[in-house]
């Protein structure tokens, strides 16, 4: 995962902590805030053990740093420090030790583990975390979203492990989302791990509630109706933002898109749109029922959700085998559906009857006879004449026609009696009386110089006068657009080649991008078909950081340039 872009911090400089408010001294030991082009803890040690290398990421309540052990140098980790504006309050603090003190609890392959934490003697708050290598799923999604049902499967599978695991526990995370998520290879195989549950509550009534604005939440886009109305959370919050992530992995984009606001209210009263019609039908009605506004109305629990998927992967299976091993297989799996969901029909139904119900194959159109006009006879209708096959010659037959001489051109071939035909021959030239006409005048050859055309075979798309204005600096908007560029010129390509047209364009793009780190209220001017085209390949535009304050304007000009062969 490629490091952010380092931009300018204000931190503390005697105790180092970060600050994104507008405090004018540091509220831990008063010194003066200092703005720095560095971030001051990069080649720094903290806790006597963890030797700061390399800033990593930036979240919500921290920020993320590459660390190495000073006395194991082969170990490395993630640290997170706590940003300075919430390390402020007793409250906070207390919280922050529970909760790293419950996660450390947590083992499980598609967990990261707390593995340390505590305070420096300057007063910052940190935990340790075990360092994985690999992408998150958001950057996953955006390179190759939509992903493909099966390899959503089998992700989709693991995370509810590790869910399932944290939530035997107690503890609820309260902020699942894909760049909460880091997709590991191990033996070329995905698995995905999740990651901070600094927002996690737990079951145990000593621990303190958050009441910070912006961090009860978690991110709009993945908070459950009853996290932004403020009303009691569980683990089926968790599911629901499973459900939203799921659904961004199927589709390319999160159902809805838009302001924080607008986003949770949609979350609230809106339906999502229908997934492509490439997605199994049971796999989609799991994607609705973890994301129902009600929590009754989902999943009582994530091992609820393996068994619907592993449901889902059995029904697929059963589809491609031939007719004469499918009632065994149906046997199997009416076994496995006992205790699953109806999918895809209604809830009395019963288990064997979801599995039909998803089997059985579409009946063909009725084609109805046209209507009878009054007075005409019924039409008449006539059977083709069979097609015989004649059989192929046996093997003496076979031998006497290949030592038969070859067939004699000219003269031989007068002597075969012509076959009769049902159709009348054709009246002789000479019965047809037609004027003698006299013999034509050579004409000179008229000779056509070829037509020299020239197609469109690709092109080229330059992004071009950048301007962004706001709390985010450009080179990440830039990269994010820039990740882009295939699927541009695909756009070029494809409405110039329906639309006959080759020469160059240019088409002015303007969008906004919100904490959420999406691009919103996209708007293309151009040829009308390039620009939806292009609207619809930067709902995927993500950027690795989300601006300090509000919203941020982006505007560019993409200009595409054919290459003719």
């Amino acid at each position: 995962m490629p490091a952010p872009e380092l931009v300018r911090v204000r931190c503390c400089p005697t105790c180092r902590a970060a600050y994104r408010s507008d405090f004018a001294r540091c509220p831990t030991d008063g010194a003066l805030l200092e703005d720095h082009d560095r971030d001051p803890l990069l080649g720094s040690v903290i806790a006597e053990h963890y030797e700061i290398d390399q800033l990593i990421g930036e979240g919500g309540m921290g920020r993320v740093y590459r660390a190495r052990h000073t006395r194991l140098h082969h170990r490395q980790f993630a640290i997170k420090v706590l940003i300075g504006d919430l390390a402020t309050t007793t409250e906070m603090r207390m919280r922050f030790a529970h909760e790293a003190e419950s996660a450390s609890r947590l083992d499980h392959p598609n967990v990261v583990p707390v593995v340390d934490f505590g305070r420096t003697e300057e007063g910052l708050m940190f935990l340790a975390m075990e360092l994985v290598a690999g992408p998150t799923l958001a950057h996953v999604i955006a390179a190759c979203g939509p992903i493909s049902p099966t390899r959503v499967i089998a992700l989709a599978r693991q995370l509810c492990l590790g869910l399932a695991h944290a939530h035997d526990r107690g503890l609820v995370h309260r902020d699942f989302k894909p760049d909460n998520v880091i997709v590991a290879l191990a033996d070329g195989v995905e698995v995905p791990r999740i990651v901070d549950f600094g927002l996690a509550i737990s079951n145990d009534e000593l621990a303190t509630r958050l009441t910070t604005a912006g961090v009860t939440l978690g991110t709009p886009t993945y908070a459950s109706p009853e996290q932004t109305h403020g009303e009691p959370v569980d683990r089926r919050a968790d599911l629901f933002a499973l459900g939203v992530t799921l659904y961004e992995m199927l589709a390319g984009t999160p159902p809805f898109e838009g302001g924080a606001l607008e986003v949770m209210h949609q979350n609230a009263t809106a339906t999502p749109p229908a997934l492509s019609v490439r997605i199994p039908e049971a796999l989609e009605a799991i994607v609705r029922k973890l994301m129902s506004r009600a929590p009754g109305d989902r999943f009582a629990t994530a091992t609820d959700v393996i068994a619907a998927l592993d449901l889902v992967v059995a029904v697929e299976q059963i589809r491609i085998v031939r007719p004469r091993r499918r009632i065994l297989m149906l046997a199997a799996v009416s076994t496995l559906a006992v205790g699953v969901m109806a999918i895809a029909v209604p809830r009395e139904a019963a288990p064997m009857e979801a599995v039909a119900a998803v089997l059985a194959p579409p009946s063909p159109p009725r084609q109805e006879a046209p209507p009878e006009m009054p007075g005409e006879p019924p039409p008449i209708v006539v059977a083709p004449p069979p097609i015989v096959v004649a059989p192929s010659p046996s093997k003496p037959v076979r031998r006497a026609i290949a030592r038969r001489p070859p067939t004699r051109i000219g003269p031989a071939i007068e002597s075969v009696e012509p076959v009769p035909s049902p159709v009348p021959s054709p009246v002789p030239a000479s019965v047809i009386d037609e004027p003698e006409l006299a013999p034509a005048l050579p004409s000179p050859p008229i000779v056509i110089p070829p037509v020299v055309t020239r197609s469109l075979v690709d092109a080229r798309a330059t992004i071009g006068s950048l301007q962004i204005r706001g709390s985010l600096s450009t080179a990440p908007v830039r990269r994010a657009i820039e990740r882009t560029g295939p699927e541009l010129r695909a756009c070029y390509l494809t409405t110039a080649k329906a639309a006959g047209r080759d020469q160059p364009t240019s088409v002015r793009v303007s969008f906004e991008i919100d904490d959420t780190r999406r691009a919103t209220k996209i708007r293309a001017d151009g040829w009308p078909e390039l620009s939806r085209c292009i609207t619809g390949v930067l709902r995927g535009v993500r950027t690795q950081t989300a601006p300090d304050v509000g919203t941020v304007p982006v505007s560019f000009e993409v200009a595409f340039t054919p290459e003719l062969r």
